[in-house]
């Protein structure tokens, strides 16, 4: 077999010092390399050294993910090209049983998080809600965890335990994924706080939520619609595939329903639920939003720890922007915050 990259014929010696050190945490990697390259049939073309190394794991143990046993760390592989040549080196010395002390260090500056960091924060969190033992939490996946993990970092502060609780059982009568949990929990903590219904019981509150979120629902589901990217991800070419859908009359919505009942209840006055009233402000609010993207400095796109999307931080005080592109192209407000 014969492997090029960029027309350019390959040897293992060929790659570059970040390839081979890769290759060395996938096992079996470099012996793979060196036995296709020494034969002449059949012939692979890949567009980049990180295609081949995804072809690579992909091919010899099936996955798309890397696994670091000893550092308890699972990662999409293309997060370690990010790293200096000398950061890899403590990576792949710790993964070959060398000291970890710096390799764990190297894995705080690129806020990679292993296995047992993100169940512990994710099990405590969910302890806390006091839903741990729902099937819906079964067998989670890192991304599961990387989700739970990140919207429970951003999740309204919570005045008690038993609000909590309720709002966490709530969410579970429609939530389908760990996402859409925590969505729907921190809209229900949203509604209780904005509402100031703390002090109300139980029944009250929840008929409070279920009010609300029966009055946004429909203004929610208009707000799903996002554009459909292809080729380049930089940030410029993202800036201009915004503004073109924006050109079009559209408007760049959220991943699910839940997310967009999420930021509607965040960013809109819960007091009136006339349709006509929540249509006024939802339209303010959209208004307001594409009125910023047109004009928003879209930073560098960050891959997710599982290379599940891209996430694009937008620069800005006010309000609190993130876009996320996942792998079919698809482009989303993560969230939009107006303080």
């Amino acid at each position: 077999m014969t492997i090029t990259i960029q027309q350019s014929m390959l040897d293992t010696k060929s790659l570059s010092d970040k390839s081979q050190l890769i290759l060395k945490l996938i096992p079996n990697g470099l012996t793979w390399i060196d036995l296709s390259t020494s034969q002449l049939a059949p012939h692979y073309t890949f567009q980049s050294e990180s295609d081949l190394i995804l072809a690579v794991l992909d091919g010899l143990h099936n996955t798309k993910l890397l696994f670091i046993p000893s550092l308890e760390l699972c990662l999409d592989p293309e997060k370690l090209y990010a790293m200096t040549t000398a950061e890899l080196t403590y990576i792949v010395d710790a993964a070959s049983g060398g000291n970890i002390e710096q390799a764990i260090e190297v894995c705080d500056t690129y806020n990679l998080q292993s296995n047992t960091q993100l169940n512990s924060v994710t099990q405590k969190m969910l302890s806390k809600c006091g839903v741990k033992s729902n099937s819906l939490f079964e067998a989670m996946s890192i991304s599961d965890l990387l989700s739970l993990d990140a919207q429970f970092s951003r999740m309204p502060k919570t005045p008690n335990t038993t609000i909590l609780k309720e709002a966490s059982s709530l969410a579970l009568e429609s939530a389908q994924t760990p996402r859409d949990f925590a969505d729907l929990m921190s809209f229900n903590l949203v509604v209780v706080d904005k509402l100031d219904i703390t002090d109300n019981d139980v029944a009250s509150r929840n008929k409070a939520i279920w009010q609300v979120m029966q009055a946004l629902n429909p203004f929610a589901m208009e707000l799903l619609n996002c554009p459909q990217l292809s080729g380049s991800t930089a940030e410029d070419e993202i800036t201009q595939a915004v503004s073109t859908w924006l050109d079009y009359g559209n408007s760049i919505g959220f991943c699910s329903n839940a997310r967009a009942l999420l930021q509607l209840a965040q960013n809109l006055e819960l007091t009136q639920l006339q349709e006509s009233v929540i249509a006024k402000a939802t339209a303010d609010y959209v208004g307001k939003t594409q009125m910023f993207l047109r004009s928003a400095i879209i930073q560098p796109p960050v891959l997710l720890q599982d290379g599940t999307c891209l996430t694009y931080a937008v620069e800005s005080s006010n309000p609190s922007t993130q876009l996320s592109l996942d792998p079919h192209g698809c482009l989303t407000l993560d969230y939009m915050t107006f303080h």
